[in-house]
């Protein structure tokens, strides 16, 4: 299944039931077990805890993702309220998001010199959680790079 857009998520310390992926890193594409992306030339993987941390050769931003997995049915709304929260100082409100097989929020966020855009994303038990944090008042071509990485997600059937 392909989603056309980019989420991630850690494991929610209010319901640790949700566990956490291992990925691998193969020929310029990025494989969970949930979930895998394609990555531009130049871009680099750096696993960490429940997470993966993507950086272009400019560092010019950080591009994180996450994700869990439901154990017991799909993910609803009260899943994503859980994960998104309230909202946050500086931030946008999360609007709704779909494409054809998976659904979920974006928001924009502007903290201390920082911009950051967030993507929950969900089809079936899974979601994946990613943001893409990058300097205010900096001109880069990383949002387009993330737009194509957004673009190329896909969340496995489990």
């Amino acid at each position: 299944m392909v989603c056309y857009l980019i989420v991630g998520m850690t494991e929610s310390p209010q319901n640790p039931s949700m566990s956490r992926h291992r990925c691998s890193q193969h020929y310029g594409a990025y494989s969970s077990e949930w979930w895998s992306i394609d990555l531009p030339l130049g871009w680099t993987a750096s696993d960490e805890t429940g997470a993966v941390s993507f950086r272009s050769d400019s560092h010019s931003g950080v591009l994180h993702v996450s994700a869990v997995r439901k154990p017991d049915g799909s993910i609803v709304d009260a899943d994503f309220s859980e994960f998104i929260g309230e909202s946050k100082l500086n931030c946008e409100t999360a609007i709704p998001i779909h494409a054809e097989r998976c659904s979920g929020f974006t928001r924009e966020c502007s903290q201390i010199g920082t911009l950051l855009t967030e993507w929950w994303l969900a089809h079936g038990c899974v979601l994946v959680y990613i943001t893409f944090a990058r300097t205010a008042g900096t001109e880069s071509s990383e949002p387009d790079n993330v737009r194509r990485i957004v673009a190329s997600l896909r969340i496995k059937e489990i």
